[in-house]
């Protein structure tokens, strides 16, 4: 892959849709191998619905047409959540 970051490696935060996603694949074009980051879950302060884990595969399909996928690492966000919960 050639391109300005060729080589490089970006992380993307709020990359399942809307801007995230558009700078995820920019950065792709580019030649950036993508770590591509969403909470993918209901926040109790947000009055919108948030994207799920479909919306982040989304991209990471859309990412993957044009460069390398390091992660998509929701599911590791939410085992760790999970193991922070209060008892």
């Amino acid at each position: 892959m050639t391109g300005q970051l060729a080589g490089q490696v970006a992380v993307v935060t709020g990359a399942a849709r809307g801007q995230g996603r558009s700078h995820a694949l920019a950065l792709a074009a580019e030649g950036a191998s993508v770590i591509a980051l969403d909470a993918c879950a209901p926040i109790a302060t947000v009055p919108y619905p948030l994207p799920g884990k479909a919306d982040l595969r989304e991209t990471a399909e859309q990412v993957e047409a044009l460069a390398t996928v390091l992660g998509l690492p929701a599911e590791t966000v939410e085992r760790w959540t999970a193991t922070r919960a209060p008892k």
